[in-house]
């Protein structure tokens, strides 16, 4: 054979083409189809070390299966918590069991004197893998693992309240209700131009920690968090006016705490990773998506909600399931964002994502949670997009979203701003 210089130039290569390889010091040959899957054998064998991953088999068991480096999971997600953060994004965080306190000892007003109570979703890497049985894997890490970035996330610790014509998360008031998706957003960005609606991704990042984490996805009706305030045990108009912050105890942590409603039933509050009631009482207007026909437009900047087809930055599209409305979620449509919206129902209460999901083709915005009206179907994966863009109802509220950049602080410091 002459020069490798004065070899014919190939365009491509098929599967069964063959290379030169020095294997075990000895030259040999391997073909492409071997070559990429002994790459992919060497991917996945580093995936274990630097990620850990959550199998979700769609197959009606609520308990999911988990490997890799297990021992990151409550690393990466103990990163976020609680603070409070003034207008201007200048935060301090809270002690991570007494929400009381800041983490340098000074005590914490919550009655939104010095901000609003807001929990850090943390960043990390994530990938979804379609594995031979076409079902999805979830791989979660500190490191790039070739699949998406998920930035900080800044989510109201609580659902909103309307303190005259600005919205504000804090405790110790009644969630308020009964405005626009528009009138809502209106009163979030009061605060100031980088407020706005707690996005539809900020709902999903907080249901994929939650099942990647507790290894399922039983998010309410559980032993971890219980029913919530889903008016099992209630009644919508019993627990309607439970106010903000009957779970701070609970601080950074998951779980729930038993509270009374109106009539003297035992119900839960619920914390998932210091975000306070998730889901039940009321539903949440969800900012950041929209919904045309059999699509749902999505984006994770401060958007504009628009009646229509919007042009966002950075907008993508995902399809959207037109049957089976108020029934319980099956699949997901997953895709590379690891979208947590219906792609199938048919399930229960107890099988499968055990939450709901409503549609109409009219529908064009979308609510997260469920309310006190709506029992088992709550959950942190329970939507709706059935109402139209003007729709306003008074069990049907939103919470606060910060899009700009934060700025962290000592809680002496921030008390003297």
């Amino acid at each position: 054979m002459g020069y490798l210089t004065d070899v014919a130039v190939v365009e491509a290569l098929s599967g069964t083409d063959k290379l030169v390889v020095n294997a075990g010091n000895k030259v040999r040959q391997i073909t492409f189809n071997n070559l990429n899957k002994s790459i992919d054998v060497l991917n996945e064998k580093e995936l274990m070390q630097v990620a850990f991953y959550t199998d979700f088999d769609e197959d009606g068991q609520t308990i999911l299966k988990q490997g890799g480096n297990l021992a990151i999971v409550d690393y990466i997600y103990s990163r976020g918590g609680n603070y409070i953060m003034n207008n201007t994004g200048y935060c301090a965080k809270l002690n991570a069991s007494d929400p009381t306190k800041f983490i340098d000892g000074t005590p914490a007003p919550l009655d939104g004197t010095n901000g609003h109570e807001m929990t850090m979703l943390p960043d990390y890497y994530y990938l979804v893998e379609t594995r031979p049985n076409g079902k999805p894997r979830y791989w979660v890490s500190l490191k790039d693992i070739g699949g998406k970035y998920q930035p900080v996330q800044w989510m109201g610790t609580h659902k909103g309240y309307m303190d005259g014509t600005r919205l504000v998360s804090r405790s110790g008031v009644v969630p308020s209700g009964g405005l626009t998706l528009s009138a809502f957003t209106t009163a979030a960005r009061v605060n100031g131009a980088d407020w706005g609606l707690a996005n539809y991704t900020m709902r999903k990042t907080l249901a994929l920690m939650f099942f990647s984490k507790y290894n399922t996805t039983l998010s309410q009706g559980g032993s971890i968090v219980g029913n919530g305030m889903s008016g099992i045990g209630s009644t919508y108009s019993d627990c309607r006016n439970i106010p903000t912050g009957k779970a701070n105890s609970l601080g950074d942590g998951t779980g729930y705490v038993d509270v009374m409603d109106a009539a003297g039933n035992r119900v839960g509050s619920v914390s998932v990773f210091g975000v306070k009631d998730p889901f039940g009482q009321i539903w949440e207007h969800v900012g950041g998506i929209i919904c045309v026909g059999n699509k749902f437009y999505i984006s994770d900047v401060n958007t504009d909600p628009i009646d229509g087809v919007p042009n966002w930055q950075g907008m993508r599209i995902c399809d959207r399931l037109e049957t089976g409305s108020g029934s319980f979620i099956t699949n997901m449509q997953w895709g590379e964002h690891a979208d947590m919206l219906a792609k199938a129902v048919g399930g229960s209460s107890t099988t499968y994502y055990t939450d709901g999901y409503w549609y109409s083709t009219s529908g064009r915005v979308v609510f997260w949670g469920g309310g006190a009206y709506d029992g088992a179907l709550c959950g942190l994966v329970c939507a709706v997009s059935d109402y139209v863009f003007s729709y306003a109802y008074a069990s049907f509220g939103a919470r606060l979203g910060f899009y700009g950049s934060e700025k962290i602080v000592s809680g002496s410091k921030l008390i003297s701003m």
